[in-house]
């Protein structure tokens, strides 16, 4: 799964100019606080166990519960569709202030990586 997620960066590196200057976080598996502080939200990569969907939603905030939601998404596999990425350039400004908080929500099992550009970058 981890060599999956890090072809897809790779190929992302080529699609999206500003993802060599981006950082990516590590890889998560449920709800967590991804990013502490500002900056501009570029991408999330998701792998999935290819039977159950999931509901990520992305927020503006350090905590759950609350924050700005950035992102809603809905990512819907399958057995030949395991993996989804959704991107933004750095011109999108898709901005965050105070962190990213990843909410997950799927009865399956669920990897993700956050790609972003920190503030001042």
């Amino acid at each position: 799964m981890k060599k999956l997620l890090t072809l897809i960066l790779m190929l992302g590196l080529f699609l999206f100019p500003n993802l060599i200057s981006a950082k990516q976080s590590q890889v998560y598996t449920g709800d967590a606080l991804v990013v502490n502080g500002g900056g501009i939200f570029l991408g999330i990569v998701v792998a999935t166990d290819g039977t159950n969907s999931v509901t990520i939603d992305i927020y503006d905030n350090i905590e759950s519960g609350g924050g700005r939601l950035i992102i809603p998404w809905v990512v819907t596999t399958s057995a030949s569709n395991r993996s989804q990425a959704l991107g933004f350039s750095k011109e999108d400004d898709v901005t965050f202030k105070s962190g990213i908080y990843v909410d997950v929500t799927t009865s399956g099992t669920v990897s993700y990586q956050v790609i972003y550009l920190p503030k001042g970058q």
